[in-house]
């Protein structure tokens, strides 16, 4: 589960700069609807490790922790979240937004701290887990929700910062 999100920072350290250079509206919105597409089928690909998961931590494991499937599948799942939201991470950092993504990363700490304290006592080992899906899937909701809301508008949404000071 480490592989996938340092797989999807090096497309990051490699796609901001191209977005970031972007001066139409047509470019960025190509961008976000090509880079989205990709990224479902970066999930599509990854998404079998759900239905092998038991097969998959006996095969590196061992036994022992047979009963973490539930978990590591829970895990996994919030991490193919991890592909869509770089692609919007991306879109809002060259929306001269990266606070969007501060506030968004604050309230998730908050809730997964909340929602552990009030979940382990009833569910136990795999409440984090379930808090963690459930936070990252929900984030992914807003920022695309944000994203796309700003995408709607016909002026310029990125930017307008940076090209007044040139």
């Amino acid at each position: 589960t480490y592989l996938f999100p340092i797989i999807l920072s090096a497309f990051f350290g490699v796609l901001l700069p191209k977005v970031a250079r972007f001066t139409e509206l047509s470019q960025f919105r190509q961008y976000i609807k090509s880079s989205l597409k990709v990224s479902f089928v970066f999930i599509l690909l990854f998404f079998p490790i759900l239905f092998f998961a038991e097969e998959f931590i006996l095969f590196l494991f061992s036994e022992k922790y047979q009963n973490t499937t539930h978990i590591f599948q829970l895990l996994a799942i919030s991490k193919l979240t991890y592909a869509v939201s770089m692609v919007l991470h991306i879109s809002l950092v060259s929306m001269n937004k990266p606070h969007i993504i501060a506030i968004t990363d604050f309230i998730k700490l908050m809730v997964f701290i909340g929602g552990c304290y009030l979940t382990i006592p009833l569910y136990g080992e795999i409440a984090p887990a379930i808090v963690t899906c459930g936070l990252e899937f929900f984030a992914v909701v807003f920022l695309l929700i944000y994203v796309f809301s700003h995408l709607k508008k016909e002026k310029e949404v990125f930017h307008d910062d940076v090209n007044k000071q040139e």
